[in-house]
């Protein structure tokens, strides 16, 4: 199996940080990789994965991850692009892989039956002035495509036309929804690792335990996400347990950020833990959530109605 990979970094400081530089290592093994930075990087920055990519390249596009997905293609060509069975997309938003990317590659190398394979996938309600409507996606942070979706023309279409756009919102409109719905739209199979629709985000420590080979960075740094339930509290200990991630490279990317591993450990942040699993319990015994998109009612643990929008789509690889 051929693979290349199309890698999108971004870092304010210009660095290529050693948490990126071993998932790029780990890339190598099972893919040609090219890496394109939303910034400049200097030739010593570059020195740090030469030894693992095929090109490294980087400037202010200003695109976000689409946009270094973009210029990479209008660097190798879609001639070369085609010479190759897959296409990964991917980008340094994560920690890992969490385990070695051969092993995640045997696993979907067991189940053939899907042209798309991502990590998780996500569920957004959008209202209008009649009705909500659904969007189910494949989020982008890793993306496999086979060369039989990969070399569509309406593939070529949607890179062709993908610009700028100012915010994350955005980004995300016109580059994760936007792909999943030319997909779905031109019948293509579409699956993921992780079954439930688990906010990767949030909810780490359940897609870790799910088989994700990857820890969402913004977990660490968003205050909003590392405060939520299933804290950091403990990290280590936690990821040590199901995978043997060096967890030095998560502790020296905080480091970098002036954010102490000591944050996530002491006693305060301990009692916002136990707050949060008693709000999860409390929701657990007894829920009272009606909306127009969701409708449910849990007494005493015993679920008297429920009817959410909000439903996995794409099938799990092997189930």
């Amino acid at each position: 199996m051929k693979r290349i990979c199309l890698f999108a970094g971004y870092d304010n400081k210009n660095i290529i940080h050693d948490y990126v530089v071993y998932y790029l290592k780990e890339l190598s093994t099972i893919a040609d990789v090219y890496y394109m930075a939303d910034n400049e990087i200097s030739e010593h920055e570059k020195a740090k994965i030469t030894p693992y990519v095929k090109g490294a390249y980087g400037f202010n596009h200003k695109k976000y991850d689409f946009g270094s997905w973009q210029e990479l293609i209008k660097i190798i060509g879609w001639k070369k692009l085609s010479e190759y069975d897959e296409l990964i997309l991917a980008n340094d938003s994560v920690f890992g892989p969490l385990y070695p990317m051969k092993k995640l590659f045997e696993k979907l190398e067991q189940d053939r039956q899907w042209d798309i394979c991502g990590i998780t996938e996500e569920c957004s309600i959008e209202k209008t002035s009649k009705t909500y409507i659904v969007n189910n996606f494949i989020q982008s942070y890793f993306i496999i495509m086979k060369k039989n979706i990969f070399t569509q023309d309406y593939i070529k279409q949607f890179f062709k036309e993908y610009s700028y756009y100012p915010s994350k919102a955005d980004v995300v409109l016109h580059g994760e929804k936007k792909l999943s719905k030319i997909l779905i739209e031109n019948d293509v199979v579409i699956k993921k690792v992780i079954e439930k629709l688990y906010d990767p985000f949030k909810e780490w420590k359940s897609i870790l335990k799910s088989g994700s080979p990857f820890i969402k960075k913004s977990k660490f740094t968003n205050k909003e996400y590392n405060r939520k339930y299933e804290t950091l509290y403990k990290y280590e200990d936690i990821v040590a347990k199901y995978n043997t991630y060096d967890i030095y490279l998560i502790d020296r990317y905080l480091s970098s950020c002036n954010i102490s591993k000591n944050n996530f450990n002491n006693i305060t942040y301990a009692v916002v833990t136990i707050i949060e699993n008693l709000k999860h319990l409390r929701k657990k015994l007894f829920t009272l959530n009606i909306k127009p998109y969701r409708k449910e009612i849990v007494i005493f643990g015993i679920t008297i109605v429920k009817k959410d929008y909000k439903q996995s789509k794409f099938k799990t690889i092997n189930k």
